[in-house]
């Protein structure tokens, strides 16, 4: 028996967006075998164009201290604060 399945997986979604929602099950499917690999669920996105976001709910900065040890890219390293 192996414990770590199916692996839980969340995909993002903007509700206006249902083509991508469609695409995205598509390709999921092949994952779905007996028993499935992955437990699919759709997350609804918060939507710029539509919703109202507070500020207090907003980000203002960022630190790619966690980005950095994944990402390869020449000259991008961590703790660099960004606004």
């Amino acid at each position: 028996t192996n414990d770590v399945l199916p692996l839980h997986t969340l995909v993002i979604n903007l509700d206006r967006r249902k083509d991508r929602w469609e695409g995205i099950s598509n390709r999921l499917e092949e994952f779905q075998v007996s028993p499935p690999l992955l437990s699919v669920h759709r997350f609804q996105a918060t939507d710029g164009l539509t919703d109202e976001v507070p500020l207090d709910a907003v980000g203002t900065s960022w630190n790619t201290s966690r980005n950095a040890k994944f990402d390869g890219r020449q000259g991008y390293r961590a703790d660099v604060e960004l606004q």
